[in-house]
């Protein structure tokens, strides 16, 4: 059956139902689901012979493929976590020309942590919001250039979610702490996972990110009533 277009009264083009529940992510199409299946047998049949020739060799490429090699930033996101923990960090199972890199890094680290004065409050807290029922763990909570803040690092790219989290992470503590107000609002520090270089990203107010989690959690507590009526 065709896709019939929707408009409201001004002529403009609205989302379907079905679009608006492809969103959700929660379920694949059936006969779509059925249709794949019945490639994937015809597929596993068919080269069934020099899958299993093959086993060993593939089962190895796969481990390989699932198994990431350590990055400088990723090694650099391991002793931002252990200064901060004030732990000693183990690097005998990293490459030297990785550690290098990512020394030199944590040591621009340092020197910025020195010039905002970064001093932490509380490192991996773990809050409980009683009312929503939910709970999460920030990073870091500590005083930048003297006022509290979320603090966190990433090695690799951010994206809109991580905002999101940020301003969960800023409710909770603001919930379990509202005598200690976020003042500094949020800092995160993008490591490059190449040379790990890393970006100071730093908002005020996250109240869109905390907008787009309660609709997140909105969807959470209606997908349980839906899963009762099944």
């Amino acid at each position: 059956m065709p896709t019939v277009p929707y408009f409201d009264k001004a002529g403009k083009r609205l989302p379907s139902q079905s679009t608006i529940k492809g969103n959700l992510g929660w379920s694949t199409n059936p006969l779509m689901a059925w249709k794949e299946n019945q490639i994937i047998e015809a597929a596993i049949e068919t080269y069934k012979n020099l899958i299993e020739a093959y086993s060993l060799a593939l089962r190895e490429l796969v481990k390989q493929k699932s198994e990431e090699a350590p990055t400088a930033g990723t090694i650099c996101h391991y002793l931002i976590e252990c200064d901060l923990k004030s732990q000693e960090p183990d690097l005998t199972k990293y490459s030297e020309e990785c550690i290098s890199l990512a020394q030199t890094a944590f040591k621009n680290y340092q020197a910025w942590r020195e010039s905002v004065h970064l001093d932490p409050i509380e490192i991996e807290p773990h809050l409980i919001h009683e009312d929503l029922k939910y709970g999460g763990t920030p990073d870091c909570v500590a005083n930048v250039n003297g006022k509290p803040s979320i603090f966190d690092w990433k090695a690799g790219s951010i994206y809109e979610d991580y905002l999101v989290q940020l301003a969960c992470y800023g409710k909770l503590w603001e919930i379990n702490h509202p005598d200690i107000l976020l003042t500094g609002g949020f800092h995160l520090l993008e490591i490059k996972k190449e040379d790990a270089a890393f970006t100071h990203h730093w908002w005020q107010d996250l109240s869109v990110g905390w907008e787009a989690f309660t609709h997140g959690l909105a969807l959470h507590d209606l997908r349980k009533k839906l899963r009762k009526m099944l």
